[in-house]
């Protein structure tokens, strides 16, 4: 981690990442004094747009562009483009600096898209779903990281979508995910790494991973069951699953994985149905992590680092906690994003007598 202070609005810092952090001081500093909102538009060459909607940046922007989302709450335009989109943050405190990137409406990505990615958002309510439109080709590759999801992530199209139109190879990374994950069955080669998902993983998902997710569906009724559908040939691993259900899960191969309050497999199947290694049970909740409270859902305030007498301490395949904070990559303290981040703020009233005004910020980068 680096950390950067400015004392005077004239200096210039540059880090060696693909985008210069000139750059994003420069948007910061932009905005301090403007009456609307300034999103940034960064060519790989560092060349930098300043506009003051979504829908003007948006206009200006071309394939590979890096585009910077402000703190507020806005509407978002269907993405067709192939851009790489870092919001100020989801996380109350981590982004009292910039305020959060709020989307109002949902977030639709359509043919052109594919191979960008989007960061640091708070979808307040809608959903992340794929458009679909039968003369193009199917959607593959996109990054979902460090995002909430108020709604749902919808993986699927209309039933008479043919094989290849699913989208496929989506990475959805340290997310938090309060409504339900739609997986199409030929919605194939999705990864789910470091998230916090809520409610069900629904429709009949095959060929996806599930990797040091956790899992916290304790609903009744309908969603009662964390598979709804019937999920086959999927890796679930190191994920911790606090859920009252699992569903139909033969077929399936789970490895490492701890299961909270029920003490049965996850696979009550043939021996040829599948694969379940090395399971681990816990009693409750507060048994595996540092804090939990079951209702009212609130990951803000949460905290899902594992007890040092969790059984999903070092436990996962490659040796790191269970859950989110497992692997090389573990999810970031407050789901910082990765693009350098303002987390302090300083800005004089008035100018001095030479007319400088005094500005101190201090920015992070994060991987």
């Amino acid at each position: 981690m680096k950390i950067y202070s400015i004392g005077k609005s004239s200096l210039l810092l540059s880090i060696t990442k693909k985008v210069l952090i000139v750059s994003t001081l420069q948007f910061f500093i932009n905005q301090t004094g403007a009456q609307t909102p300034q999103f940034a538009v960064v060519r790989p060459d560092g060349q930098t747009f300043i506009r003051s909607s979504w829908d003007s940046a948006y206009s200006v922007a071309q394939d590979g562009d890096f585009l910077y989302l402000p703190g507020g709450t806005f509407s978002a335009p269907v993405i067709k483009k192939r851009l790489f989109i870092f919001g100020a943050g989801i996380h109350p405190d981590s982004s009292v600096a910039t305020g959060r990137t709020q989307i109002s409406n949902s977030f639709i990505l359509d043919n052109g898209a594919q191979g960008g990615s989007i960061e640091g958002v708070n979808i307040v309510s809608g959903n992340i779903a794929f458009s679909y439109n039968p003369n193009e080709v199917g959607f593959e590759n996109y990054s979902i990281k460090r995002c909430r999801v108020g709604g749902d992530i919808h993986l699927n199209f209309s039933v008479t979508a043919p094989f290849e139109s699913y989208p496929k190879r989506i990475l959805v990374k340290d997310c938090i995910i309060s409504g339900n994950i739609i997986l199409a069955r030929e919605a194939t080669e999705n990864l789910f790494l470091n998230n916090v998902i809520r409610s069900s993983v629904t429709g009949n998902p095959t060929s996806c991973a599930f990797k040091n997710n956790i899992f916290l569906n304790t609903n009744s009724g309908s969603f009662n069951y964390l598979f709804p559908g019937t999920v086959t040939n999927c890796n679930f691993e190191n994920n911790i699953f606090f859920t009252l259900s699992i569903g139909s899960v033969c077929n399936n191969s789970f490895t490492n994985n701890v299961r909270i309050g029920l003490s049965s497999p996850f696979q009550n199947c043939a021996a040829t149905q599948g694969s379940e290694t090395n399971t681990m049970f816990a009693g409750s909740a507060s048994e595996v992590f540092e804090s939990y409270t079951a209702s009212p859902f609130d990951p803000f305030k949460d905290n899902y680092r594992l007890k040092s007498s969790s059984p999903g301490k070092n436990s996962g395949t490659d040796g790191t906690d269970a859950g989110i904070y497992g692997t090389s990559s573990p999810t970031s303290a407050g789901w910082v994003p990765s693009n350098p981040h303002i987390y302090f703020k300083k800005i004089a009233p008035q100018t001095d007598s030479l007319g400088n005004l005094n500005i101190q910020i201090k920015v992070r980068t994060n991987n």
